[in-house]
C-alpha cells in the first residue's frame, strides 16, 4: 500500500474554477468573472475568447483538451500569457493567490500512471483551495437535495442524507477517499454547467426586476421552475445568484460609473411548494453573527409585516425558506419596505 504524501504550497494561480481538471475553454465558461467580463453569454463572446487564446499563443488542441494533457512548456507560460493579453481585453483580474494541495502518491507529475496503473486524466493529485470549495459544495448540495419519496419520511431521510454528505465531504478534505474525490469533481463540474445554463436562461429572458427606492434598491429574480434539480440546493442557488450578479454588473452602466452593484435576491420554488430565497452582494457575509446581516433583517421585517411564515436556513442567515402560500404577500411587503424606507438599507456588514 502506497504511503500518502501530501504537500501544500501557496502560489500565484489563474482565477478559473476547476481549470486543472477540465479544458481551459470550459473553465472560462463556468467561472463567473470570465463568463461575465468576456461576454460569453453573447453570440460573439466565444469567438472573442478564442481570439484571446490565439493572441496568447494557445492552439486549438491546447484549450480544448484537459489541462494535464496540455504540453508542459505551454502550461508553464499559461498564467503569464493569459494575464498579459487579458489586460488588453479588460480581464484585469485573471490571477489570484491560492493554496495548492498535491498528493505525490496518487499520480506522478504530468498525468503519468498512478500506483494502480491508471492515468490521472482529471489531475486529482493537484487540488487548489478554490477548487476544493467547489468539490465540497457539490457533495453537500447532493445531501441537501429536497427531493424525497414522501412527506412522512422527509425529515428522517433528509437528516440521513445530510449526515452522510457531511462525512463524505470530510473524507474528501482529509484525502481518505480518492474515489469520492473523482465523484465529487465530476459532480462539481456538472453543478457549474447547470449554474451557467440557468444563469444564461435568466439573462437571455431578462428575468430580473429592479426595485428602486429612495433609500432601498435591489434586484430580484423569481424562478417558478429550474432547468435542473441541482439548483434547488441553497449552496448552488447562492452560486447561481453570484453568477447572475456578475453578469448584470458587467452589463449595466453602473460599472463604468464606479458604483457598486445593487443587492440581488433570487427566489426559487422548490418541490415542497415553498420558495427558497438567497440574498447576495459581492462581499456579503452569510454566516450568523451577533449582528444579523442586512438580508436577514429585511427578510424578517417583511415576514412580520405580511404575516408570512418563513424559516432561516441553519447558520446562513441570508437564506430563507418562505411558505409557498405566503410568498407573494411576503415579496410585496419587501417591496413596500424598500420604497418607504427613510434611511439607507444596510444589506451586508
Amino acid at each position: 500500500m502506497a504511503t500518502i504524501v501530501l504537500t501544500v504550497s501557496y502560489f500565484f494561480s489563474l482565477r478559473l474554477l476547476l481549470y486543472r481538471h477540465c479544458s481551459l475553454l470550459e473553465a472560462f465558461m463556468h467561472t463567473p468573472y470570465t463568463y461575465a467580463v468576456a461576454g460569453l453569454h453573447c453570440a460573439s463572446g466565444k469567438r472573442d475568447v478564442l481570439q484571446y487564446f490565439a493572441e496568447s499563443g494557445l492552439q486549438r488542441d491546447s484549450y480544448n483538451q484537459v489541462y494535464i494533457s496540455i504540453p508542459l512548456p505551454v502550461r508553464l507560460n499559461l498564467i503569464e500569457k493569459l494575464k498579459k493579453y487579458g489586460n488588453c481585453r479588460g480581464l484585469f483580474e485573471m490571477t489570484h493567490y491560492d493554496f495548492l494541495r498535491r498528493d505525490n502518491s496518487a499520480a506522478i507529475q504530468d498525468g503519468g500512471p498512478s500506483a494502480a496503473g491508471q492515468v490521472d486524466h482529471l489531475n486529482l493529485s493537484e487540488i487548489s483551495a478554490s477548487d476544493m470549495a467547489a468539490l465540497v459544495s457539490s457533495v453537500l448540495a447532493a445531501g441537501a437535495s429536497p427531493m424525497v419519496d414522501n412527506e412522512e419520511n422527509e425529515g428522517v431521510r433528509t437528516s440521513f442524507q445530510c449526515r452522510r454528505a457531511f462525512f463524505d465531504a470530510l473524507d474528501i478534505i482529509q484525502n481518505n477517499n480518492r474515489g469520492g474525490v473523482r465523484t465529487a469533481l465530476l459532480r462539481g463540474l456538472n453543478m457549474l454547467r447547470q449554474v451557467v445554463a440557468q444563469a444564461k436562461y435568466i439573462r437571455d429572458r431578462k428575468m430580473y426586476n429592479t426595485l428602486c427606492g429612495e433609500n432601498g434598491s435591489f434586484r430580484i429574480t423569481v424562478l417558478h421552475g429550474v432547468i435542473n434539480s441541482v439548483i434547488y440546493s441553497a449552496g448552488v442557488l447562492r452560486r447561481l445568484a453570484l453568477f447572475v450578479l456578475q453578469i448584470i454588473h458587467h452589463k449595466c452602466s453602473s460599472r463604468e460609473a464606479g458604483r457598486s452593484p445593487l443587492p440581488y435576491i433570487i427566489c426559487c420554488r422548490i418541490p415542497s411548494g415553498n420558495y427558497l430565497c438567497v440574498g447576495v452582494m459581492p462581499t456579503s457575509v452569510s454566516k450568523g453573527t451577533r449582528d444579523r446581516s442586512g438580508f436577514a433583517t429585511h427578510f424578517d421585517d417583511a415576514s412580520t409585516e405580511s404575516g408570512a411564515m418563513i424559516e432561516f436556513r441553519a447558520f446562513d442567515i441570508s437564506v430563507v425558506e418562505v411558505e409557498g402560500k405566503d410568498f407573494e404577500k411576503w415579496r410585496s411587503a419587501l417591496y413596500r419596505q424598500a420604497r418607504r424606507s427613510r434611511r439607507p438599507w444596510q444589506w451586508a456588514r
